[in-house]
This record gives C-alpha cells, sequence and structure tokens, in this order.
C-alpha cells in the first residue's frame, strides 16, 4: 500500500512539473533555464553527492523501462516502441553500473556486476538497433516534411 502511494505521489508531482514547464515555456523560458530547474529534483531528493544523483537517475530509469514494457506488454508493441523499450533498458543498466562505479564503498563482486549491466547495455541497444524500428521512424518523420 505505502508504495502503491508513493509511486502515486511521484505521478502527481511528475505531472504538476510538466504541466509547470509547459507554462514557463510559453512564458518564454529557455532551455537553460529548465534544465536548472530540473536539476531541483536532485536537492528535492536529498542527494548529498554524485553517487547519489546517478542513482536517482538509476531508479528513474528503471521506473522508464518497466512503464515502457507494460505500455507494450497492453498494446501490440511495433517496432518503433520495442526499440525505445530496449533503449530504456539500455540506459537503465549504464546507469546501474555508473553508479556502482561512484560507490568507493562498493562490496565485492559488485564492479563485475557492473560490467554485466553494462554488457546488458550493450546487447540491448544492438537489438534496439536491429528491430529496424528507429530507421522506420526516421523514414516517416522525413516523410512527413
Amino acid at each position: 500500500m505505502t508504495l502503491n502511494l508513493a509511486h502515486a505521489l511521484v505521478g502527481a508531482t511528475e505531472n504538476h512539473a510538466m504541466r509547470a514547464e509547459a507554462a514557463a515555456r510559453e512564458a518564454g523560458i529557455g532551455i537553460q533555464e529548465i534544465g536548472e530547474a530540473t536539476g531541483q529534483a536532485f536537492n528535492g531528493a536529498a542527494g548529498r553527492s554524485v553517487a547519489d544523483d546517478v542513482f536517482l537517475l538509476s531508479w528513474r530509469a528503471q521506473r522508464l523501462a518497466q512503464a515502457v514494457g507494460q505500455v507494450n506488454a497492453n498494446n501490440e508493441a511495433d517496432k518503433v516502441t520495442k526499440a525505445v523499450e530496449l533503449t530504456a533498458g539500455a540506459l537503465m543498466d549504464l546507469l546501474q553500473a555508473a553508479h556502482t562505479m561512484r560507490n568507493p564503498e562498493r562490496g565485492d563482486g559488485e564492479a563485475r556486476d557492473a560490467a554485466r549491466c553494462v554488457q546488458a547495455a550493450d546487447k540491448a541497444l544492438t537489438e534496439a538497433q536491429e528491430t529496424g524500428g528507429l530507421e522506420v521512424l526516421a523514414q516517416l518523420l522525413e516523410l512527413t516534411d
């Protein structure tokens, strides 16, 4: 129950941030200022180090990969959304590896686990490329001009 409520709160907060960003864009705020505001997530999460910040990014990437996977599971995944799912998984793996490597207190075998994450990311990115979804998307976008 607490887990569900915590994730619902994250969703509500993200929705509020998206609306605030859209309003800021309409008011003329540029990408630089939006990027600076995005960094406030680290302050809100009470990160004390770069490793903490990377851990937050890793957690976000894990949730992204899970969410894209759920969307694909509930719908017939096309080549593009399959490529997105694989790329999200690769991002998750790379950030997990980055977090491990930035953790000076990592335990025995964790560097080996980080290496496996990097290998999994490489495999997922190769598979995403092989789906052809990204090429299909690029071709479709070129046709719209």
